[in-house]
């Protein structure tokens, strides 16, 4: 058998490492295996669906999506979202979510106003018009013998972030993104925690 040498049993280590950290949990949801994006592009900007089932009730579910305050500690990209009044059976809120790679980041900056159709229903719409020209989208919610379907809508055309940045790979990047943080966090509460 040959001897390896003190770098070779680094990079095995560190091989070890990087896999452990990149490859999520079994019980984490991924695109593709938990959760189903589409991206379509339109001469009015980009049409994206998701969807996942989740073991949550209705109403673990509905909780997650409006614990509107709480976004930020599952979903990595957002790094606000307050909310600044009710009123008139809406709801505006301020987010601030980051989104990109390495040097290509975007501050995506949304002022959302929020009608929400317990507990089935959510519509939302951005007034700031900062980000984007339209920014428009929905949840829905759907009871199965086995928790709950959610779907997931946004209509999103580019103002000043359009461009090569938010192309249908970047789109269809930040859906996964936020559908895995809401999936996972629907599954904790499924579980108790």
């Amino acid at each position: 058998m040959r001897k390896r040498g003190p770098g070779f049993v680094a990079i095995v280590h560190v091989a070890t490492l990087l896999a452990a950290v990149s490859s999520p949990s079994p019980a984490a949801c991924s695109s593709g295996r938990d959760i189903e994006v589409s991206v379509q592009r339109s001469s009015e900007g980009y049409s994206i669906e998701g969807r996942f089932t989740s073991p949550a009730t209705p109403e673990q579910a509905w909780k997650v999506l409006t614990d509107y305050e709480a976004i930020p500690s599952f979903v990595g990209s957002m790094r606000t979202s307050r909310v600044l009044r009710r009123s008139d059976g809406f709801v505006y809120l301020l987010q601030k979510s980051s989104a990109g790679a390495l040097f290509f980041r975007r501050t995506i900056s949304l002022l959302l106003k929020v009608r929400e159709a317990a507990p089935r229903e959510i519509d939302f719409t951005d007034l700031s018009g900062k980000s984007f020209r339209t920014y428009e989208g929905s949840w829905r919610l759907s009871p199965r013998t086995t928790g709950v379907g959610v779907v997931y809508r946004l209509r999103a055309d580019g103002g000043s972030i359009d461009g090569h940045w938010f192309s249908g790979f970047a789109a269809k990047w930040v859906a996964s993104s936020l559908l895995e943080g809401v999936c996972d966090e629907m599954r904790r509460q499924a579980a108790g925690h």
